[in-house]
């Protein structure tokens, strides 16, 4: 499987992008209940992603937003706020967004399988 086709399949977005220790505090009702009524405070920014160099720094520089997070909560024994909640989705929301940018200029599609087929 190439590195683009790992990138849409939702165990990548459930492993990657969110580290362990902040995951189960956005399901925990920090703002899945409000969510889908103030998407607007999803920021999305471009990225552009043109290689798949691009990409797995694109990645890492979003895990490591992640990562340095979670050792600032730590750090501090707090739980994630609601504004940095949706800067995480914000990241996430971005980079999603590239991929399948990406994904469409290398005329990838995703069949009802979940497959990635070019």
């Amino acid at each position: 499987m190439s590195l683009l086709a790992e990138c849409l399949s939702p165990q990548f977005w459930l492993s990657w992008l969110l580290p362990l220790d902040l995951f189960p505090s956005l399901l925990n009702g920090i703002v899945e209940d409000e969510v889908l009524n103030h998407l607007e405070r999803i920021k999305i920014y471009p990225i552009q992603i043109k290689s798949e160099d691009d990409l797995v720094r694109e990645i890492a520089r979003i895990a490591n937003l992640s990562l340095k997070l979670g050792y600032q909560l730590e750090k501090e024994n707090r739980m994630l706020s609601k504004e940095e909640a949706y800067v995480q989705l914000g990241h996430s929301a971005s980079l999603l967004k590239a991929i399948l940018y990406y994904a469409k200029q290398e005329n990838f599609s995703i069949t009802r399988s979940s497959e990635m087929v070019r």
